[in-house]
């Protein structure tokens, strides 16, 4: 299968070597020096689920034109990078071509459907421990390693059987959601506390969870998530808001946002397609959240001069550093 790998680091960049080390025909979109790395001497991951390996003759391009037509997209990119991203894919999708989507947050599934009408958007949540721990070298650290993905609408099809097959073929632990929106939902609802709390803090989960204040914080973040998921008649297991406070408490002593990451290397957040997703959804359905609301505004002075950073070229690293 011909596949485009939209967003070349952890997530993206393990999944689609993972894929082209089974004999899919993988191109990866990347830049700097990460992908002079990658074509050098190639793409090295170090993981626990897939063992050690060199993807070696990689294909990577920053560029792309007509002459890959892609059959799959894994979409990887961070959510503030939509619009570039959806520009640099475009002229590799087809009428037959399906994108899925593995970004956290919610909303960009929208944006590929106006950008795209011909392709087929697929939704996805992935559970990975990964990082991009040098330019062509990625960590995986073992843990659940999936992708549970679907369409909007909860139908499957062929195509849909397809994907998930190749992805199993390959050695990746792959599902099919008949109700995606659910299972996006009690992600984000893990992912609003773990982020804006650990961002607004500065301070790890498990201290935060040790505190008997931004303790309660945590818990008002997931009620509040998952009160407004249900405003909207999404379909959440019954104790979701237990389940979701008891895996941070589990996971507390080794749990790290990607957010958070972003935050102290002075990237953009994105917080937006995050607790503001949840803020904006809760205006319109009349569900008060205060507390992704107070998150959303205390992060916005850093976020607005790091994404100002970011179109200049640079870092915004974080104040008094």
């Amino acid at each position: 299968m011909k596949i485009l790998v939209m967003g070349s680091g952890a997530v993206g960049g393990y999944y689609g070597a993972v894929l082209a080390k089974a004999g899919h025909d993988v191109l990866f979109v990347a830049r700097g020096e990460h992908a002079a790395v990658m074509k050098s001497r190639g793409l090295i991951i170090n993981s626990v689920t897939s063992n050690d390996f060199i993807l070696q003759n990689v294909l990577v391009k920053h560029e792309l034109d007509r002459s890959f037509e892609a059959e799959l997209v894994l979409y990887c990119v961070k959510g503030y990078s939509n619009a570039e991203a959806i520009k640099i894919i475009a002229p590799a999708i087809g009428h037959n071509t399906l994108i899925l989507t593995l970004q956290n947050g919610l909303g960009s599934g929208d944006q590929l459907e106006h950008a795209f009408h011909k392709a087929t958007i697929l939704l996805g949540a992935t559970y990975i421990d990964a990082s991009l721990k040098s330019p062509g070298v990625i960590n995986e650290y073992g843990g659940g390693c999936a992708i549970v993905f679907g369409s909007k609408l909860g139908k499957i099809t062929e195509g849909i059987i397809n994907i998930n097959q190749i992805m199993i073929d390959s050695g990746i632990n792959s599902t099919i959601s008949e109700d995606i929106s659910s299972t996006l939902w009690s992600k984000l609802i893990l992912i609003c506390a773990l982020s804006g709390m650990m961002c607004i803090t500065r301070e790890s989960i498990n201290q935060i969870l040790t505190t008997e204040d931004s303790f309660n914080l945590t818990k008002g973040v997931i009620a509040e998530v998952a009160n407004v998921a249900r405003s909207m008649a999404i379909k959440l297991p019954d104790k979701i808001e237990d389940e979701q406070m008891n895996y941070l408490l589990e996971h507390k002593e080794m749990a790290v946002s990607s957010m958070f990451m972003d935050l102290t290397n002075g990237n953009p957040l994105e917080v937006d397609v995050l607790n503001g997703a949840v803020s904006k959804l809760g205006k319109q359905n009349n569900i008060e959240t205060p507390l992704n609301d107070f998150i959303c505004k205390a992060l916005k002075p850093y976020n607005d001069r790091a994404k100002e950073a970011r179109a200049l070229g640079y870092k915004a690293m974080p104040y008094g550093a």
